[in-house]
């Protein structure tokens, strides 16, 4: 069953987008620093990347926040990064480990602005 973001959650991303993009490398960074302390197993999936790889998700978080109502646009980008994740062998189980400690990331960087304050629910309808 495919399930769509719901406005309110739209809404929000709109509203905290700028704040977002302009946090954008924190974010990252600290979600990185989140999963090599919870996930220690997950390190082995991240050897060899370089800065190069943190910078491209922080340019993905932001476009994500900014085109929130055009998800078709990060089709590219979003075909790539499954390339890499392909070679990686990522299993599903592994995406809500990296998903949550992007959204505790999130909570931390941005603080009460962030969308999980705003919108409690928020994290158990992406992961």
């Amino acid at each position: 069953m495919e399930e769509s973001i719901s406005q309110k959650t739209i809404n929000i991303i709109n509203e905290t987008a700028d704040l977002i993009v302009a946090n954008d490398r924190k974010i990252t960074s600290k979600m990185y620093e989140i999963v090599f302390t919870k996930y220690p197993d997950l390190e082995k999936l991240f050897e060899g990347i370089s800065q190069e790889q943190y910078k491209k998700l922080a340019q993905l978080i932001s476009m994500y926040a900014v085109n929130i109502e055009r998800i078709e646009s990060l089709l590219p980008a979003l075909k790539e990064i499954s390339l890499v994740h392909v070679a990686k062998m990522v299993s599903p189980v592994q995406y809500p480990k990296i998903g949550m400690a992007l959204i505790q990331a999130m909570e931390e960087v941005l603080g009460s602005k962030s969308l999980v304050k705003r919108n409690p629910n928020l994290s158990w309808g992406f992961f």
